[in-house]
């Protein structure tokens, strides 16, 4: 009866002993419960030196994101299987691509995964070849995502444009089901569309009015868009969505001669132009409109204000403060940018917005040290969104704000998403050197969110990166975004970039983020956002121990 019992474990071990392939056995904080042999004939690795590891010590730098999104899909996303495609560091220092396919046992709280070796040869021909039973000329558009599906939702085909809007490799999103590319919170909305459109297509083919909807980026960025239903002929029966990214069909309007007055400054704003969305079936809501009605007259009214957050060294001394945009209309609560920036961004009017903040930071950064009370080095960091940049006045904006308050270039850092590197676009990336070369100091917000994370550094020329939120609070308990933050600190650490951890919020982080090597902090442990008169305040009291 004892060899009975034990024989599914022996066969279990003598499986994992013969298998060619890499076999591996991980829980869900990323520790290796039991891997096969043949890692050390593949990688060079002996099966205890993984076993001793968190998988992202072995993960190339630039797929880390990608691998730690993967997981955290068949953990927590409820996806059945995963396939996706990243590379390994051989024992002798090299990489090795390797093709996963992974399940998860949520009861056990284990994730079973086996991958295939693939070379660098078959990776390039699949980037530059991919074929689909959709077409080749929808597969290889870039410029609209196209995503076919069987009628179950399960992805069929994805196309270069949707892995350029979404972030994902083909090889990550076939056979799972299309609602991974929307937030939690709006996929009720695509499944209800698709049962819509699964109850008309029963009675004839046809091709549904667009949905709008909002989609999820791999890196956690959401964005509205339109999807449009149609059939396509096969066996199995297909879905084709064609996806428009809203954000980008918005056009930016060069600005009017400055105003001189409150009425003229609301004629100056621009106007949301729908003509381009409406051609693809569907026109902004009512709660759109009269929210963009809002933002004009709050504008004219001067209702937006600014607040900071202070960023603090090891010790609580304030060594900088980041710029961050209120609405306060009159009787009501104070809103955050988040709850209208979607509106702002969409409707042209996040550069007037963005003025607005950018002509703040430098008037108050230039009041305290005025007063005598801004410490040596320290920087008031201003974000810069992707449709501010792509404005051809930005530069000629920040440089006139500096001149008239006559304030360093130095002082003012300008924060940017990992979007507008990976974009790559060449006209937003000239101004932003020419910032870089006025003396503004460039930093990298929500750095770690990318999947290009890590190589693009070397590409451009940044000073500082900010660690996102979601791997700073996960530290203190999750091995994965440990290593992975001490991956980042250490790679900026070789560049010479300073590094600031947003978002922490209580001792353990800071003992844990500091314990890493990181200097700089930011979050509610240190300071809420306020107002200038609180910052002024603060700083005239001697610097605040945590």
């Amino acid at each position: 009866m004892r060899t009975s019992e034990q024989s599914p474990a022996c066969e279990l071990s003598k499986f994992f002993d013969r298998a060619v392939d890499l076999l591996a056995v991980a829980d869900f904080q990323g520790r290796w419960v039991k891997v096969s042999p043949s890692w050390s004939e593949v990688l060079g690795w002996s099966v205890q030196e993984v076993l001793d590891s968190v998988f992202p010590e072995l993960v190339h730098p630039d797929d880390v994101a990608g691998t730690v999104e993967a997981n955290r899909q068949v953990r927590h996303e409820g996806l059945t299987v995963i396939r996706f495609d990243n590379r390994y560091r051989c024992k002798g220092g090299s990489y090795q691509w390797l093709r996963w396919t992974g399940t998860a046992d949520a009861d056990a709280g284990l994730i079973f995964a086996v991958a295939r070796p693939i070379s660098d040869g078959e990776k390039q021909h699949e980037a530059t070849a991919l074929t689909s039973r959709a077409g080749d000329a929808i597969v290889e558009s870039t410029g609209t995502a196209v995503v076919s599906a069987k009628l179950d939702g399960t992805v069929e085909t994805f196309n270069a444009g949707a892995e350029e809007m979404f972030g994902y490799a083909a090889s990550q999103v076939i056979d799972q089901s299309v609602s991974m590319l929307m937030p939690k919170s709006q996929r009720h909305a695509h499944e209800a569309a698709m049962r819509e459109y699964r109850g008309q297509r029963d009675e004839r083919p046809i091709r549904a009015e667009p949905v709008q909807l909002t989609g999820r980026r791999a890196d956690g960025v959401t964005f509205p868009l339109l999807m449009s239903l149609s059939d396509a002929d096969g066996d199995p029966p297909l879905v084709i969505a064609t996806i428009l990214a809203l954000s980008h069909v918005m056009p930016t309007r060069e600005p009017a001669e400055p105003p001189t007055s409150a009425a003229d400054r609301e004629e100056s704003i621009p106007q949301p132009d729908f003509a381009q969305v409406a051609q693809f079936g569907s026109r902004p809501t009512d709660r759109d409109h009269s929210t963009i009605r809002d933002l004009r007259r709050a504008l004219a009214n001067d209702e937006f204000v600014t607040h900071y957050q202070s960023i603090v060294d090891t010790d609580g001394a304030f060594t900088g403060m980041e710029a961050l945009l209120r609405w306060q209309a009159p009787g009501q609560p104070i809103r955050p940018a988040y709850q209208f920036i979607l509106e702002a961004e969409r409707s042209g009017l996040i550069a007037e917005l963005g003025k607005v903040t950018i002509q703040a930071a430098i008037r108050d950064t230039a009041a305290l040290i005025d007063a005598g009370l801004w410490p040596d080095r320290a920087i008031c960091t201003i974000n810069l969104s992707p449709s501010q940049l792509a404005r051809p006045d930005i530069v000629s904006d920040i440089t006139a704000a500096l001149e008239h308050r006559q304030l360093p270039a130095p002082t003012i850092g300008l924060e940017i998403t990992e979007s507008v590197v990976l974009d790559n676009d060449p006209e937003a990336l000239r101004r932003l050197g020419q910032l870089r070369d006025l003396g503004c100091p460039v930093l990298i917000d929500d750095f770690g969110t990318g999947y290009a994370s890590m190589s693009y550094l070397h590409r451009i020329s940044v000073d500082g990166i900010k660690l996102d939120r979601t791997f700073v609070q996960g530290a203190r308990d999750n091995p994965i975004d440990s290593a992975i933050i001490a991956s980042q600190i250490s790679l900026a650490s070789l560049l010479d970039l300073t590094v600031i951890a947003e978002g922490v919020e209580d001792a353990r982080e800071f003992e844990t983020l500091h314990r890493r090597g990181c200097r700089r902090f930011q979050g509610y442990l240190f300071a809420r956002p306020s107002p200038i008169d609180t910052i002024r305040d603060q700083l005239r009291t001697p610097a605040a121990t945590r």
